[in-house]
C-alpha cells in the first residue's frame, strides 16, 4: 500500500509518496487541489500534520476510499 504523507499549508502543501514498489517521491501542489488529487490516486494511507485545514483534507482523503 502506498503512504503519504502530506505537509499542509496555506496555499501550497508538500508531499511525500512511499511504497515498496517505487522510489520515494517527493512533488507540491495547491492546497486547494489536494482533494481531486487524492482521488486519482490508488488507495493509499494519508499522513498529515493537524492544523486548519487538515479536517477538510481528511474528509476528502476518505471520500476517495484512502486511510
Amino acid at each position: 500500500m502506498q503512504s503519504i504523507g502530506i505537509d499542509l499549508g496555506a496555499k501550497q502543501s508538500h508531499l511525500v509518496l512511499a511504497n515498496d514498489q517505487a522510489p520515494m517521491q517527493t512533488l507540491s501542489l495547491p492546497t486547494a487541489t489536494l482533494g481531486a488529487w487524492l482521488r486519482t490516486q490508488p488507495r493509499s494511507r494519508v499522513v498529515m500534520e493537524t492544523c486548519t485545514q487538515s479536517r477538510a483534507v481528511a474528509r476528502a482523503a476518505l471520500a476517495a476510499q484512502h486511510e
